[in-house]
């Protein structure tokens, strides 16, 4: 029977973990809290439903991968054109329903006819993929990918970054270290784009970075080297291209990824790394480390006088916030801080108010990139705050009285950061001086996460409240 041998397929799927949120050890549950959790018994409960009951649960459990995003798995699972897989399931499911398979088979069908990009398209065009002539683009795409699979992987890990004197620049991280054979093996890594793929569905370090092939298109070689499951193995690759295959250099001990690499010189036609740069988004990445899963950043620099760096932030964001209010310009003896999940986003929210003065200082990340103009995670800090201290001092006042709207009074003196991890956000704006956040959803995450740690903040420190209120009356 069709449906069986398609559901003996199904079975036989490895499971594609689908990005949620970032994972965050100290609080909140990370992806594995819903790819792992109830998503995932639906899944395995819905397969033995259509082994036992026949067409109709087999396409709820078709339904339900597409419902996830698993677009490759159930194309496969089908094995025919996509109109003819919808009118299979035309019998067993809604309308709405058939209306989203149709509309998620149309997608897949469309990316599936672009042409892939290879490294040759990448060296044919690198300003594309690099935003800029800068060869210190590429330590940051090697870095940014360290971060991506510290998001998707298990524990806090560190990453290091070594400028070599004789122009090799070096990146490794102590991660699970990258598979030397399937889904996103070293070989496909660095030589396809990850994105919509089985092993990275999402971008946690901005649109489109984080892309190994990106790198290695782009170097005049690249030597990557992984230790994973007691072996190591390594590939060399020139200009895009691997020369030599895949080497087995038998068991070895620990885990992890380390890349070595040179940009091309016929790309860069100046190669010197700007410092400065690299050592401004390393911190940077290092302040919002806590929420992606990093524990430290070093920076070490054998080019001239031999510096050593390393960018450690166990507190996130309220670190960050220190530098933008110190504790003596602080009007709150404790600062608020928060960090959750809701509706598969990771929000962290810092702030606190500096004494005698009406100007605010309001920063925001959307998937780790600076939103100088603002958006929706910055305009719901806004609303949570001014919501949270309205109801705050209306519990205080006698029913017949209401209290006063705060409005945007509530924002005087206020210095806050607010950072949202998400799946495809919707950034506005040429490049990263101008970007904006439009995405709607981040509005009700902040709100969800914020407003119910800053109702125990408030409770548990009517002093300072009152102190807030006080600044923001006066």
């Amino acid at each position: 029977m069709q449906a069986k041998q398609a559901c003996d397929v199904a079975l036989s799927w490895p499971r594609t973990t689908t990005h949620s949120g970032p994972k965050s050890p100290r609080s909140g549950p990370g992806p594995s809290s819903y790819t792992g959790g109830v998503a995932d018994r639906r899944i395995r409960e819905l397969e033995r439903q259509a082994l036992n009951e026949g067409p109709e649960a087999f396409a709820r459990l078709v339904f339900e991968r597409l419902r996830q995003g698993d677009l490759s798995a159930v194309s496969e699972l089908l094995r025919g054109d996509p109109a003819r897989a919808v009118q299979q399931l035309s019998q067993s499911l809604t309308r709405p329903e058939l209306e989203r398979v149709a509309s998620l088979f149309q997608r897949e069908a469309s990316r599936r006819s672009v042409r892939p990009v290879g490294p040759e398209v990448i060296r044919a065009r690198p300003h594309m993929f690099v935003g800029g002539a800068s060869a210190h683009h590429l330590v940051l795409e090697a870095v940014h990918h360290a971060v991506e699979d510290a998001v998707s992987g298990s524990g806090e890990r560190s990453i290091r970054v070594v400028l070599g004197a004789d122009g090799v620049i070096l990146v490794e991280d102590d991660g699970p270290g990258l598979p030397a054979s399937g889904p996103g093996r070293l070989e496909d890594r660095l030589r396809e784009f990850s994105r919509d793929s089985a092993w990275r569905p999402i971008s946690y370090t901005g649109i489109a970075s984080g892309e190994l092939i990106v790198v290695n298109a782009l170097s005049g070689w690249l030597e990557a080297r992984v230790v994973r499951d007691g072996r190591a193995w390594s590939l060399r690759c020139e200009q895009g291209q691997p020369v030599g295959g895949l080497q087995d250099l038998g068991p070895a001990t620990g885990h992890g990824t380390r890349l070595s690499f040179v940009p091309d010189a016929e790309i860069f036609s100046d190669a010197t790394i700007d410092l400065m740069a690299v050592r401004r988004r390393l911190r940077e990445l290092a302040f919002l480390g806590a929420s992606l899963g990093v524990e430290r950043i070093t920076l070490r620099d054998e080019r001239e006088a031999q510096t050593e760096e390393t960018f450690h932030f166990p507190r996130g964001l309220l670190d960050s916030l220190d530098e933008l209010c110190p504790p003596g310009e602080s009007l709150l003896a404790v600062p608020f801080h928060c960090r959750g999940h809701a509706s598969l986003v990771g929000v962290e929210v810092a702030l606190t108010y500096r004494c005698h003065t009406r100007e605010e200082l309001l920063v925001g990340f959307a998937n780790t990139l600076a939103t100088p103009r603002g958006g929706t995670h910055q305009v719901a800090l806004s609303a949570a705050l001014a919501a949270r201290l309205t109801a705050w001092m209306q519990a205080r006042l006698p029913v017949e009285r209401n209290a006063p709207t705060l409005g945007p009074k509530v924002r005087s003196g206020l210095v806050a950061l607010v950072s949202v991890l998400m799946p495809e956000p919707q950034l506005e704006g040429s490049n990263e001086r101008w970007y904006r956040l439009s995405t709607p959803g981040a509005t009700a995450a902040v709100r969800e996460v914020m407003e119910p740690a800053l109702d125990a903040w408030l409770a548990a420190h009517p002093d300072q409240t009152e102190a807030i209120l006080d600044q923001i009356e006066a």
